[in-house]
């Protein structure tokens, strides 16, 4: 999420929250502690959820011990042979899957120093736009109150209301909440995956949008582990209404179109540097992608930087319009039209954005799956959150 997020989520095969700062329920809690709840009840309960809701079928995490810890519950678990620690309120009413650690903690339990309200918003509020959210956006103070013997800051992201927990010694941050006395809603069922000997992954995204920057990401490390074993593309979500580049229609306009034509003119001409340059360019040039002049200059940059020959006829005639109109009828094949969609041997895929949620999707659909599944990749997701499309 952010460059020194810390997780503490249930990591393989967990259904985590579905956006960045996704909020099953606003609980509703009187201020202050209210009733504390025994330890091992709490425990009990909060194992309970979570094998009900959020591990995947026909697995369950495992409950190791329980401490109090700045006026919490600290509950460490244990999943497929990872060490897990959630957190949950006193009262037992909100689960914390995901902890940033603030600052160094200055007590090893309890309360510790309570920090005023409005001096800890100011500190979360620093690190969040410093750490957490994408170039260029920021996150704003909306109001602060004492819940379940913690700080809830409500901000607002991108017109979105957002609240975020905090110790009331403001070391430990909390960017997703659970209301343990309300169940997730149950997932939809999803078509059983189709199997085959070497199979084929499509992912559908716009250039410029940045779940599908997130999911390209994400999708990275699978494609260096699983490459040669799997066939795995980049399609663009576009529609053409006519002969030339002008007549492309993309969600972010033209510029998006563009740079949606020169990244598969570099997929046909120069394939084994497509991966490279879709890294540096989601790196730095899609931050600027706003700014004409600075996104003309990175992109000359990175082709420069990787050597990549000439894509600009590709990319600005019917070579390059050929290519797009393929991607086109691909993602109406599939009804692919939110950036990211991923299919997996035509099935799509409702999971998490990660690379080894990714990773393991795609390993379920081998008939016998290769020796490189064995690997563990990163379940930590982008900024952009892992559940939003555009």
């Amino acid at each position: 999420m952010g460059k020194n997020m810390v997780p503490f989520a249930i990591v393989i095969g967990i259904v985590i929250l579905t956006a960045i700062f996704f909020i099953i329920k606003t609980p509703q809690p009187a201020p202050g502690q209210g009733i504390v709840v025994p330890p091992q009840a709490c425990a009990d309960k909060t194992m309970s959820y979570v094998n009900t809701n959020l591990v995947q079928p026909g697995t369950a995490a495992t409950f190791v011990s329980i401490e109090e810890i700045r006026d919490m519950y600290e509950i460490q678990s244990s999943y497929q042979s990872k060490n897990i620690s959630l957190y949950a309120t006193k009262d037992c009413k909100i689960l914390f899957p995901n902890a940033i650690t603030l600052d160094t903690p200055q007590t090893a339990t309890g309360q510790g120093i309570v920090v005023p309200p409005q001096v800890c918003a100011d500190k979360t509020m620093s690190y969040v736009n410093t750490n957490l959210v994408q170039p260029g956006s920021a996150v704003t103070f909306v109001s602060m109150e004492e819940t379940s013997g913690m700080y809830e800051i409500k901000t607002s992201y991108q017109s979105k209301t957002i609240s975020l927990y905090a110790t009331k010694d403001c070391t430990i941050l909390f960017p997703n909440a659970i209301t343990l006395d309300t169940p997730l809603p149950t997932p939809a069922v999803t078509q059983a995956p189709k199997k085959s000997s070497r199979p084929v992954v499509d992912l559908f995204v716009m250039s410029f949008c940045p779940y599908g920057v997130q999911a390209e990401t994400a999708i990275r490390p699978v494609v260096d582990l699983l490459g040669s074993k799997a066939d795995i593309k980049i399609h663009y979500i576009t529609t053409i209404n006519g002969t030339t580049v002008q007549s492309v229609k993309s969600l972010h306009g033209l510029s998006e179109a563009q740079e949606d034509l020169r990244q598969l003119c570099i997929m046909k001409a120069s394939p084994s540097l497509y991966w490279n340059y879709l890294n540096l360019f989601n790196t730095q040039c899609y931050p600027v992608w706003q700014n004409a002049t600075q996104l003309a200059s990175c992109q000359k940059n990175v082709t420069a930087t990787l050597k990549i020959p000439d894509i600009d006829t590709c990319a600005s005639g019917p070579e390059g319009l050929a290519l797009l109109k393929a991607d086109e009828l691909e993602a109406k094949k599939y009804s692919a039209s939110a950036s990211p969609t991923l299919l997996i041997n035509g099935v799509k895929y409702s999971g998490t954005r990660t690379p080894e949620a990714f990773k393991s999707a795609i390993c379920t659909s081998f008939e016998t799956a290769p020796a490189e599944c064995m690997t563990i990749l990163s379940s930590s997701s982008s900024a952009a959150g892992s559940g939003g499309a555009c």
